[in-house]
C-alpha cells in the first residue's frame, strides 16, 4: 500500500495532461494518471501502439485488492498467484519493484 501511495499519488495529473496537449494526444477528462501515462507513453512509442504500464498497474491493483488485511477472494487470489510465479512475496515484490522502476524511467525520459 505504501508503495502505491508514494508513486500512484504522487504523480502531478495536470503536468501529464500538459504534456498530453504539447503532444497533441487525445484524453478523456477523466482519465487518472495511470491510463494518461500510457497515453503519452504510447503517443511517443515508435510503434505507436498500448504501453501498459504493467508494474504500476500491478502496484495499484494490489493498493485495490487488498486494502491492508482486509481483501477478500480477489486478494487470496493475488496472493496465491505470487507465491505460484515467484516462490515468495518477497520476490514478488522485488520484481513488481524493477518493473516499476523501468517504467519510472521511461515516463522521467517523457519529460525531459
Amino acid at each position: 500500500m505504501d508503495l502505491s501511495k508514494l508513486i500512484i499519488e504522487g504523480f502531478d495529473v495536470k503536468a501529464i495532461r500538459a504534456k498530453l496537449k504539447e503532444a497533441k494526444l487525445m484524453f478523456e477528462k477523466d482519465d487518472k494518471s495511470l491510463v494518461l501515462l500510457e497515453k503519452l507513453q504510447a503517443g511517443h512509442s515508435k510503434s505507436g501502439g498500448a504501453q501498459m504500464l504493467k508494474g504500476l498497474r500491478t502496484v495499484q491493483l494490489v493498493r485495490t485488492k487488498v486494502k491492508g488485511h482486509t481483501g477478500g477472494s480477489g486478494a487470496a487470489k493475488l496472493a496465491q498467484d505470487a507465491l505460484h510465479q515467484h516462490g515468495t512475496f518477497a520476490s514478488h515484490f522485488e520484481q513488481v519493484c524493477d518493473i516499476a522502476a523501468d517504467e519510472l524511467n521511461r515516463i522521467e525520459g517523457l519529460f525531459s
